[in-house]
């Protein structure tokens, strides 16, 4: 957990109540130094994810698990055996299957649906046909918030690599949710904001005429938010590239970056400023 939370481990190790309320202040009395912007902004700095988040250890070490959180004011910690799986009414995920889980579980599951056999598509046995294809759309769901959720792990580590954060929530936030895709704070207090793409180009050389409004809508908004650091994130070659050809004018002063690539090539990572 690090020693910046080792008092508060302490404080709840000695505690037996089942359940234990704290506000920021005494929280920040307890260690001594003001909790992070993070704490006070982001449900998923209090969340019970021990593998994740070194400050998760100060309170899950000791045998609590956070229950509710009223930021900027409380904060309630409830012994292990009675702990409650946060919620959106607090500060969990809206479901308490990992995301990772869900994933694997589609594709076994697409696994099966093939081994079991595919019908020979020949105009004929239509009923056949109909319940495979069926079956297949029910169980791919909507796998572009699958591809957007495993992309914002390489988002993740992109901003690991080129800023000192202290705390990352864009893994948190629920795929599809309203506003940006990416608002980050850096530890001196500098603010990143950036947009995802995981599209594909309709078109041979340009996007599809709705791709191209989706793709303006999240430019616009990008050039009106106020923020040091501005980035617009995409996953396909393809994308990229149409992108630095033809829709420069659009992206001044944002970053345009090809992900997983950026990780390694700098090439992939193109500042339009002209």
């Amino acid at each position: 957990m690090g020693d910046k939370y080792l008092p508060l481990y302490q404080y709840l190790a000695n505690r037996n109540d089942a359940t234990v309320m704290l506000d920021f202040e005494k929280i920040e009395s307890i260690i001594g130094c003001k909790l992070p912007n993070s704490a006070y902004q982001y449900p998923a700095w209090w969340a019970n994810q021990k593998n994740r988040h070194s400050q998760t250890g100060a309170w899950m070490d000791a045998g609590y698990f956070v229950q509710s959180v009223s930021f900027g004011k409380t904060v309630t910690f409830v012994k292990e055996a009675v702990s409650i799986q946060l919620t959106t009414k607090n500060v969990s995920e809206t479901n308490t299957q990992h995301p990772m889980d869900k994933i694997a579980l589609k594709v076994s599951a697409l696994k099966t649906i093939v081994i079991e056999g595919t019908p020979k598509f020949d105009g004929e046995n239509l009923d056949e046909q109909f319940h495979f294809i069926r079956k297949l759309s029910r169980t791919i769901g909507n796998i572009s918030n699958d591809l957007s959720y495993l992309s914002c792990h390489y988002i993740e580590a992109f901003l690991n690599k080129n800023f000192k954060m202290e705390f990352c929530s864009v893994l948190t936030k629920a795929q599809g949710a309203a506003g940006l895709d990416v608002d980050e704070v850096t530890v001196d207090g500098q603010r990143i904001i950036g947009e995802l793409k995981t599209t594909y180009p309709y078109a041979e050389y340009d996007l599809g005429a709705a791709q191209k409004n989706n793709f303006k809508k999240d430019f616009e908004r990008l050039q009106t938010v106020q923020a040091e650091f501005k980035y617009f994130f995409v996953i396909e070659e393809k994308t990229f590239d149409i992108l630095k050809e033809k829709y420069r004018h659009l992206l001044q002063g944002i970053t345009l970056v090809l992900l997983p690539d950026a990780l390694d090539d700098v090439n992939a990572v193109v500042c339009i400023n002209e």
